[in-house]
C-alpha cells in the first residue's frame, strides 16, 4: 500500500538560526510538574480553537476545514485493491476534536496522545479504479465520507539536537497511529461513467457494509492522519528551544 498527500504546510526541514517561542495560545507545562500530563491535557485542549484558525507565523493552515490538495492511494492486496486519487479535499469538523489523554515520558523521549472527534467529514473529488470488498469500482466525481465518533491514538518518540545558539531543539520521529470509528457514511457520485443503476447499487452496498469498508481502508486513513499529526507537531516546536517547550 502506498499513500501520499499534499498539504499546504510550510516546509519543516529548515530551521532558523534564531530561536523562537511557543505560540501565545499554547501554555507550556513545567517538566518538573508531577502533574505534567494533566497540565498538558488542559492546555492542549485550550489551544485547539486557536489552532483551528491556523497560524500563519508557524506555517499552520486553517484546520476548519483542513484543505488537502491531493491524496493518492495505491493498494493492491486484500479485499480492497485500488488506485484512487482525491483532489481539492476539505476535511470538516476537526475543530470539534478533543484530546482525551496525553502522556509525556521525557526520560525516554516518548509521547502518547488519544484524540476524539464526534464527526469528521471529507468532501472533495475522486478518481478510482479497482475493487472494494471484491466488487469492481470505477468512476470519477464528487465524494462525501462522514465518520462518527472517531478516536485516534498516536504514539511517537523524539530526539534533541543542539543548535548553533547552544540551545537544545526537539525533532519528532515518525509516529504510529491507529483509529476506531463509529458509523460511517460513504457516497461517490458519477460511478461507472454515470450509470445510475450500478452507481446506486454500489453506494447502497457501501452504506450497508460500512464496518467492513472501514476495516479495509483503515490503514489508509491512519497513514494520512499520521502524516498530518507529525507535520503539525513539528511546526509547533519548530525553532523553539526544549527549555521553552518544557521549562524547568
Amino acid at each position: 500500500m502506498a499513500v501520499s498527500f499534499v498539504l499546504l504546510l510550510a516546509a519543516t526541514c529548515v530551521r532558523s538560526a534564531l530561536s523562537a517561542q511557543l505560540p501565545s495560545y499554547i501554555t507550556p507545562c513545567s517538566r518538573s510538574d508531577p502533574k505534567l500530563n494533566e497540565c498538558a491535557l488542559k492546555n492542549g485542549n485550550a489551544a485547539i480553537p486557536f489552532l483551528t484558525k491556523g497560524d500563519r507565523a508557524k506555517g499552520i493552515p486553517p484546520l476548519q476545514p483542513l484543505h488537502l490538495e491531493k491524496v493518492e492511494v495505491k493498494q493492491g492486496a486484500g479485499a480492497v485493491a485500488m488506485d484512487m486519487t482525491l483532489t481539492d479535499v476539505d476535511v470538516h469538523h476537526l475543530g470539534d476534536m478533543r484530546i482525551q489523554s496525553i502522556s509525556f515520558d521525557l526520560e525516554n523521549k516518548a509521547v502518547n496522545v488519544s484524540l476524539k472527534a464526534p464527526v469528521v467529514q471529507v468532501i472533495g473529488n475522486y478518481s478510482i479504479d479497482g475493487r472494494v470488498l471484491l466488487l469492481p469500482i470505477k468512476g470519477n466525481g464528487g465524494i462525501n465520507i462522514t465518520v462518527e465518533d472517531m478516536v485516534c491514538r498516536y504514539s511517537t518518540t523524539f530526539y534533541t539536537s543542539k543548535g548553533g545558539d547552544g540551545n537544545e531543539y526537539i525533532h519528532f520521529n515518525n509516529g504510529i497511529l491507529d483509529t476506531d470509528t463509529g458509523h460511517s457514511h460513504y457516497y461517490l457520485g458519477n460511478l461507472f461513467n454515470g450509470d445510475r443503476t450500478l452507481g446506486d447499487n454500489l453506494n447502497q452496498f457501501l452504506k450497508e457494509n460500512w464496518r467492513e469498508v472501514n476495516q479495509e481502508i483503515g490503514p489508509v486513513v491512519d497513514e494520512v492522519i499520521n502524516g498530518l499529526i507529525h507535520q503539525l507537531m513539528d511546526l509547533i516546536v519548530k525553532d523553539v528551544p526544549y527549555d521553552s517547550v518544557f521549562p524547568k
